[in-house]
């Protein structure tokens, strides 16, 4: 069946209808009448129907005219997953695809990127040095394991362990704490001029740790032949017409000076071989394992502080040691106690001798006349003489005992007169009674 033209009403000014008509060329209806609001036509193949840019009316366009992604749902603040779908003509066949495709197109496919930033700390990048290199134009990277030969670079502030460096151009300060520069040449210096000549610091090999100091100070290094008497390699003799001046660590006003006094012969002060404090004639020192020759050295007995000595703990015995002044002529030498014992009884002669600690006094020594009066000797002090017995004195006029008993003694109490006497008497006045008895 073929089209008809539709029928329309025909409106005279006023906007009376009139009649009827069919639609002429340009004739629409509007959208409010449920016309399309223009004179529409069959679009192409593959168009769609949409609302024209006015907003008025009804038209054909293409399928990308009809997607408007200003105006779609902001998803920009959400979180793409592989899942995610997009809208994509396949070689003008529309349909949706996953992100997760357009991944594996990205990692399936030779790209050139330009001007890209790569956040390596979100991401890594994977491969050997080799293959780094190969990747570079012109240029290698340094690995930090591999051994390369690095040229015209600059080290800022670094920090070098056991380096091996050849022939460096070094700027600025440079810091070496704790480097140790092996080889008996290990310092050359080429000097202001790049030509064949350098000065080398040359180290004899130590058999010991060694310093060297350089002082606080600016001026010139003198050599070992700029002084008198230096040689090749030391100092044999070293003259200083009056003194030596040391600064001291603290550049100041004072100094430690060393003078010699005008000799009127040659003198030698020798140093010894140790290491310590010289010891002067005004200064408080502590010496240690020093020994003083009595005989060439005096010390003044009011300095021996004897108050502040350990006391020897124990009882003196013969082995203990005293200082003697031998001969009183200023040689002190050590004496023992023993000696003291045998000088002491030595000097004890006459009437009183000691032996072994023993004091003996002589016989018949001691008279009465050196008895005190008042000694009071008692008669504990006395030989025990023979108990209850009468004393006498013997043929030599000493005290004895005799053979008369305490008890015969006390037959005598009571006796106011002489006993024979009294014996006589009695004896003649019974000689009268016995013959007045006989004679009756």
């Amino acid at each position: 069946m073929a089209d008809k033209v539709p029928i329309r009403a025909v409106f005279n000014d006023a906007g009376t209808a009139t009649g009827l008509s069919e639609f002429q060329s340009g004739d629409t209806i509007g959208l409010t009448h449920g016309g399309l609001g223009a004179s529409l036509s069959l679009g192409t193949a593959g168009q769609v129907l949409k609302v024209n840019s006015s907003a008025n009316a009804l038209e054909f366009g293409v399928v990308e005219a009809i997607v408007n992604i200003d105006n779609a749902s902001d998803l920009t603040s959400n979180t793409l997953v592989a899942s995610d779908l997009l809208l994509l003509s396949d070689g003008g066949t529309e349909g949706r695809v996953t992100l997760s495709q357009l991944d594996t197109l990205f990692k399936g496919t030779t790209q050139t990127l330009t001007n890209k930033t790569f956040d390596l700390d979100a991401n890594t990048l994977t491969g050997t040095l080799s293959e780094f290199n190969s990747a570079l134009q012109s240029e290698s990277f340094v690995g930090l394991a591999a051994t390369q030969t690095l040229t015209n670079k600059t080290l800022t502030s670094p920090t070098i362990n056991s380096a091996s460096i050849s022939a460096p151009t070094l700027t600025g300060a440079v810091t070496a704490t704790g480097a140790v520069f092996a080889g008996g040449s290990p310092l050359v210096f080429e000097g202001a001029t790049d030509n064949g000549f350098e000065t080398t610091f040359a180290i004899t090999d130590p058999t010991a740790d060694r310093t060297v100091t350089f002082q606080d100070a600016s001026g010139t290094v003198a050599y070992l032949t700029d002084i008198t008497g230096g040689g090749a390699s030391e100092f044999s003799t070293v003259t200083v017409n009056t003194s030596i001046i040391f600064e001291g660590s603290t550049d100041d006003t004072n100094e430690t000076t060393l003078v010699a006094s005008d000799p009127d012969a040659d003198r030698t002060i020798t140093l010894p071989n140790a290491t310590g404090t010289v010891v002067l004639q005004d200064t408080t020192d502590t010496l240690t394992n020093k020994t003083i020759t009595a005989s060439s050295n005096s010390v003044g007995l009011a300095t021996l502080d004897i108050d502040g000595g350990t006391d020897i703990g124990a009882a003196l015995a013969d082995a203990d040691l005293i200082i003697v002044d031998d001969g009183a002529g200023g040689t002190n030498r050590k004496a023992a106690l023993s000696r003291v014992a045998t000088y002491v009884q030595s000097g004890i002669s006459g009437d009183i001798t000691i032996s072994s600690g023993t004091a003996a006094i002589g016989s018949g020594v001691i008279v009465n006349a050196d008895v005190n009066a008042s000694a009071a000797i008692e008669f504990s002090k006395m030989e025990n003489l023979t108990a209850s017995r009468a004393l006498v004195s013997d043929g030599n006029g000493d005290v004895s005992v005799s053979a008369v008993t305490s008890t015969e003694i006390g037959y005598l109490d009571g006796v106011s007169s002489a006993i024979q006497t009294q014996l006589d008497t009695k004896a003649t006045n019974a000689f009268a009674i016995a013959q007045a008895v006989a004679l009756g």
